[in-house]
């Protein structure tokens, strides 16, 4: 009889030590984590800084996440500079710059300018809080297409600063665009 209940002793301690030894390994585990400085700076995300855009006219940043693809600098009076930086997994927001002379009658002799003001159905006036003064913005909304403009004088020159996407994008294109004013410095 003694060894029966010996036998049933240490049967019911190894089941009670089984359990409690897959309770522990299921719970989450709790405690401190040391790794070196090296292991530290291998294993964090890298976060990308804006990209400068510098010219003989103006200096400006644009979101990390946006690559140049066009820079062209021209004798042509009506556009010195265009710059084209696109976003290529954003579904192809870009950003577009292009700087020429101011027309001496003003905004009211450029063609794209003059495309927003006639066509109030499909542009639309627009001011954020920090927009620089007197440069009037528009945007337009075509379908699955979103398109924000700033037409931008300054002395004899003017810059048309524009930022298009997805329409689902709005907010990170609006974004853009206040990113891009805010860093915009003219020479």
């Amino acid at each position: 009889m003694k060894k029966l209940v010996l036998f049933i002793a240490a049967t019911i301690i190894t089941i009670s030590a089984a359990i409690a030894i897959f309770i522990t390994l299921q719970q989450s585990s709790r405690g401190t984590v040391r790794q070196s400085q090296d292991q530290i700076a291998t294993s964090q995300p890298t976060v990308q800084a804006p990209k400068k855009i510098d010219t003989a006219y103006f200096a400006v940043t644009v979101p990390a996440s946006f690559e140049v693809k066009t820079n062209v600098e021209s004798d042509n009076t009506q556009n010195i500079i265009q710059i084209v930086a696109v976003q290529s997994h954003a579904n192809g927001q870009q950003i577009a710059v292009t700087v020429g002379v101011l027309p001496s009658a003003g905004l009211a002799d450029i063609a794209s300018y003059n495309l927003r003001i006639k066509n109030p159905d499909t542009y639309s006036t627009i001011e954020f809080g920090g927009m620089p003064a007197g440069a009037p913005t528009f945007y337009s909304t075509a379908g699955a297409h979103y398109e924000i403009t700033t037409f931008w004088p300054r002395a004899s020159l003017v810059a048309t600063i524009s930022v298009s996407g997805n329409s689902d994008s709005k907010t990170e294109i609006n974004q853009a665009l206040m990113q891009v004013l805010g860093s915009w410095q003219w020479r």
